[in-house]
């Protein structure tokens, strides 16, 4: 997973084709560590998913910007455009569903 922060965030995304998932965490967050294996397999099973994250500890002002509070929050993006946030944990299964409906959208769109 590529970590991004504010001087690469807006390149990163809007050069990027097809879905972008990006998890923005903190490093002492635990429910954004118990994210981490789901994003893993996700990214076994979606070979055109791109997964990126963002330190909000490191990157304050890139996370005010993008109006990120509670943590963990997951932002989708699909050719540059964001299409779907997620804030807080949800059961895995409902992660894997929403994005598998947003990643046969964005193979359908492209």
């Amino acid at each position: 997973m590529k970590i991004l922060n504010e001087s690469n965030f807006t390149s990163a995304i809007e050069s990027s084709r097809g879905l972008v998932l990006v998890k923005f965490f903190s490093p002492d967050c635990e429910p954004c560590k118990a994210l981490d294996p789901t994003l893993e397999y996700m990214d076994s099973i979606y070979p055109h998913l791109s997964l990126k994250s963002v330190n909000v500890d490191e990157n304050v002002e890139l996370a005010l910007s993008l109006h990120i509070g509670p943590l963990p929050t997951i932002k989708f993006y699909r050719n540059g455009s964001p299409v779907y946030t997620q804030v807080g944990v949800s059961h895995p299964s409902v992660l894997e569903a929403l994005t598998l409906i947003l990643y046969e959208k964005t193979q359908i769109s492209t």
